[in-house]
C-alpha cells in the first residue's frame, strides 16, 4: 500500500513532511506532489505562495502530476489532498485507474465549485471548512454531497486549518482529522 498526498500552494514544506511522518510506519511508501516539483519554498505568507503557484504551476498541470503518480503505482494506493491538491484529485476523480484506490482525503478543495459534474470512481472524503469567501460551501455541498462515491463533512474551521503555515491553522482540527485518518487507513 502507498500513500499520495498533493500539497496545497505551500507545496513541500518541513510541516508537511512533518505530517507525513504520522503515516510512515503505515505505508511501504509515500510520495509528495507539489506544484513546484519537490523544491522546497519558504514563502511568508499564503499571498507569496498564492503568486508563485499562479506564475509556476496551474490545476491542470498538478492533475496531470496525480495521473502520473498514480499510472505509475503498481499497488493500491492512498490519496490525501490539500486545498489546490484536493482540487486536482476531484478533477482526476472520474476516470479508471488500473490500481485500486482505496482512501481518500480531500480537504478545503475550493475549485470543486467548478466542477461539480465531476463523478468519481472512487470513493472520496471531502472535508470543507466552515464558509470561503468566494462562494457558498452550503451551495456546494447541496450539488455533490449527494453524489455515488462521496462523503462530505462541513466543519467549523477555516480554510487552512490542516497546514501550520496558514492564518488559519487549528492546533485541535489538524490532530483530529490526522488522528481519524490513521484511523481509518488503519
Amino acid at each position: 500500500m502507498h500513500l499520495i498526498i498533493v500539497s496545497d500552494i505551500f507545496g513541500k514544506t518541513k510541516e508537511l513532511i512533518s505530517f507525513v511522518d504520522n503515516f510512515k510506519k503505515m505505508y511501504q511508501s509515500i510520495r509528495i506532489i507539489d506544484p513546484y516539483d519537490g523544491v522546497m519554498n519558504n514563502f511568508k505568507d499564503e499571498q507569496e505562495a498564492y503568486n508563485s503557484f499562479q506564475e509556476n504551476c496551474s490545476l491542470e498541470l498538478l492533475s496531470e502530476k496525480v495521473i502520473k503518480a498514480i499510472s505509475k503505482a503498481e499497488d493500491s494506493i492512498d490519496l490525501i489532498g490539500f486545498s489546490v491538491g484536493a482540487s486536482a484529485i476531484w478533477k482526476i476523480s472520474e476516470f479508471d485507474y488500473p490500481i485500486s484506490i482505496k482512501n481518500v482525503f480531500c480537504f478545503y478543495g475550493s475549485k470543486i465549485r467548478d466542477m461539480v459534474d465531476i463523478n468519481p470512481s472512487f470513493f472520496i472524503n471531502l472535508i470543507f471548512p466552515k464558509s470561503e469567501k468566494h462562494f457558498s460551501i452550503e451551495e456546494l455541498f447541496s450539488k455533490i454531497s449527494k453524489k455515488e462515491n462521496v462523503y462530505c463533512e462541513m466543519t467549523v474551521y477555516n480554510h487552512g486549518f490542516m497546514n501550520k503555515r496558514s492564518i488559519n491553522y487549528d492546533a485541535d482540527a489538524y490532530k483530529m482529522f490526522t488522528d481519524l485518518i490513521k484511523k481509518i487507513i488503519n
